[in-house]
């Protein structure tokens, strides 16, 4: 698989170094979602890390509202990776788009490999949460 995403603010390798990346892609898993087509649902734990590629991704809320975006090069799935829970709400394809998929099991092996590994995949989840954190923080004082 050639597809190497690595210059996106909020990508996964963004810590890690080429042969690291390089490992992690090769683990893993690329779809073709449709649009419309559901990523995970809520309630459910995915067992993956999701990245997108390309197209776009919604986060929908167990109302069936529409609450953000994934966009290429971010990632979801990794509140569940980090706290084990199930999810709290929808991933859904907005248009046809092209995901990576890496294994909770993967990653765990990964992180568990060296100490910098750990800590390096931890920094990326960690900013990817904080995006998402602000982004709703965001939305609810647009709305206040």
């Amino acid at each position: 698989m050639n597809i190497y995403i690595r210059s996106q603010e909020t990508d996964l390798f963004k810590y890690l170094s080429d042969e690291s990346t390089a490992f992690l892609m090769k683990e893993a898993v690329s779809q073709t979602v449709s649009a419309r087509e559901c990523v995970f649902h809520h309630g459910t734990r995915p067992e993956y890390i999701v990245i997108l590629v390309s197209g776009e991704l919604e986060i929908v809320s167990p109302a069936g509202r529409i609450i953000g975006y994934v966009h290429p090069g971010e990632i979801s799935g990794e509140a569940c990776f980090t706290d084990g829970t199930a999810s709290l709400y929808t991933l859904r394809a907005y248009y046809d788009s092209l995901i990576l998929k890496i294994s909770f099991a993967t990653l765990e092996k990964f992180m568990s490999a060296t100490p910098e590994n750990g800590a390096r995949i931890q920094a990326a989840l960690n900013d990817s949460l904080c995006l998402k954190i602000i982004h709703v923080t965001h939305i609810r004082e647009e709305h206040a």
